[in-house]
């Protein structure tokens, strides 16, 4: 049995960098951006837990809590995350060699979130404010109460319109 995105994690309690946690009751009513990596003073994970600090508004404004996952242990995280401070400049399922687009994971935690309120999905490469798509459990009648914008429907199984 595996997880998938918009389950709900099960309950842990862990040492991380910045105390003890149990995990519900630290996430609160956030959303959790888990992300991992294959160990501490790693190059491109480096590069993208310091990118996870710089964005750390960006990810507060969307009421979301970043949570990196290691098999390496505190002691060890404390001490990487001076480097990553020093040659990051912050305050705090890839391959190893590649570095995730930050700007692609904010753009799907906002797709996530629309589609979680207004019971939408999104097209390929949706940017925020663009078109989205009226899901096909969405009958007409539903759909005009719930879209009353109206929709451009391509196909009856591809209607599109703006939230």
């Amino acid at each position: 049995m595996g997880l998938h995105i918009g389950d709900t994690a099960p309950d842990f309690t862990t040492d991380t960098s910045t105390g003890r946690i149990t995990f519900h009751d630290w996430i609160g009513s956030a959303w959790v951006f888990f992300f991992s990596h294959p160990g501490d003073f790693t190059p491109v994970c480096t590069t993208e837990i310091g990118r996870t600090a710089q964005l750390a508004d960006e990810f507060a404004k969307r009421n979301v809590k970043p949570l990196g996952l290691s098999t390496d242990g505190v002691e060890d995280h404390l001490k990487w995350i001076e480097d990553v401070d020093d040659t990051q400049h912050t305050t705090l399922t890839y391959p190893m060699n590649v570095g995730r687009n930050f700007n692609e994971i904010l753009r799907v935690i906002d797709a996530v979130q629309l589609a979680d309120v207004k019971k939408i999905a999104t097209p390929a490469d949706w940017e925020k404010g663009g078109e989205v798509i009226i899901p096909t459990s969405i009958d007409t009648a539903a759909a005009k109460v719930q879209f009353p914008q109206g929709w451009t429907e391509i196909r009856p199984y591809l209607r599109t319109t703006r939230v």
